[in-house]
């Protein structure tokens, strides 16, 4: 998903030695539905960002799903319910 790039930190004043500093850069990334034990992306085309809280940088997009996407989902859990209610 991102790359890693190392670099060194500049040397303190008390003459401490150099640590390595480690930047992540992340790609963009977006989200999509588990629906049925599968993964697939929204109908619809429109996302809401997704924020790293310690950053505040934006991390991945997250779809807005539509009826058709919920209707797909509730369908399809629906079908599974027996099975896994029947999971001791």
């Amino acid at each position: 998903m991102g790359s890693v790039r190392r670099g060194r930190l500049p040397a303190r004043e008390s003459g401490e030695p150099r640590r390595e500093a480690i930047r992540v850069q992340v790609r963009h990334r977006e989200v999509r539905n588990l629906i049925g034990g599968s993964w697939e992306s929204a109908n619809g085309k429109e996302t809401e960002p997704v924020y790293d809280p310690a950053t505040a940088e934006v991390i991945a997009q997250t779809p807005l799903s539509t009826r058709e996407d919920v209707e797909r989902a509730v369908q399809k859990a629906s079908q599974a319910f027996p099975e896994w209610a029947a999971t001791p």
